[in-house]
């Protein structure tokens, strides 16, 4: 089950909210967890995502650099 985030408007608390991909779809929305209010906006979480290839920021002369391995 997917983990939306959403702000309370009121209160300003952000929180989590584990919810099924159709209540989200209905338009359910949750109550603040602090305040119990129903004045939330979603949030949008940014996440890095590491695919392997080339980067573009990358330095000619490091061989590891795009090379899709962590370090």
């Amino acid at each position: 089950m997917p983990t939306y985030d959403y702000t309370c408007q009121d209160c300003g608390v952000r929180f989590e909210v584990r919810m099924s991909i159709s209540a989200y779809s209905e338009g359910v929305k949750p109550q603040c967890e602090k305040c119990g209010s129903e004045h939330v906006v979603r949030a949008f979480t940014a996440v890095n995502v590491v695919t392997p290839g080339r980067s573009t920021s990358c330095g000619s002369s490091d061989p590891e650099c795009g090379s899709g391995k962590f370090t």
